[in-house]
């Protein structure tokens, strides 16, 4: 009786598992890859190598992507 139940646990951590990994990114969040992304969407890459990830986009969006790697110019003093 308990190997039943264990195998039965063991079945349904998977298949719970298996379901929530398959999961597709929603249009602003991160990838990899554009298969990462929902149906509809392609990888906008943040760098210059998929390593580095982007974000999910969709085709004809005007959405920008803010480049963290330039400091922000500060010397300005208008206020």
């Amino acid at each position: 009786m308990m190997t039943k139940l264990r195998r039965c646990g063991v079945f349904f951590a998977l298949l719970f598992l298996t379901v929530t990994a398959s999961c597709k990114q929603g249009e602003g969040e991160r990838c990899q890859l554009d298969d990462d992304c929902s149906e509809g969407l392609y990888c906008e890459l943040a760098g210059n190598t998929r390593a580095q990830g982007g974000f999910c986009k969709a085709p004809g969006s005007s959405t920008t992507v803010v480049d963290m790697n330039k400091p922000a110019d500060l010397s300005s003093t208008d206020q």
